[in-house]
């Protein structure tokens, strides 16, 4: 896309990717003593498939603990609105708000 489309930029913040929470170790071995048991019962119950999801899962929680969100670059120009790389004109958005304080 280019750039004279965009429109020239009228303000531009940068935010995180998602949001990221902030859990305690009890609320991680809490969630561990219940996955486990999840596990047991998959397995116990010849259940391969939710034993598979739930260690996906697992795997899933564990990555996106480690990981910090990006930050990404918000531009509201006179022709619409960029986040990150995604470009959004005026006619394609229904809703949109700025929230100060």
């Amino acid at each position: 896309m280019a750039q004279q489309s965009l429109g020239k930029s009228i303000i531009s913040w940068e935010t995180d990717e998602y949001p990221a929470h902030r859990r305690s170790i009890l609320w991680y071995i809490f969630m561990g003593i219940i996955g486990a048991a999840l596990l047991l019962y998959a397995l116990f119950t010849a259940s391969f498939m939710f034993a598979v999801i739930l260690l996906m899962i697992g795997a899933i929680m564990i990555i996106s603990h480690l990981r910090n969100p990006n930050r990404i670059a918000v531009h509201i120009t006179t022709n619409g609105i960029l986040v990150g790389k995604d470009y959004f004109s005026y006619e394609e958005v229904k809703n949109f708000s700025i929230i100060y304080q």
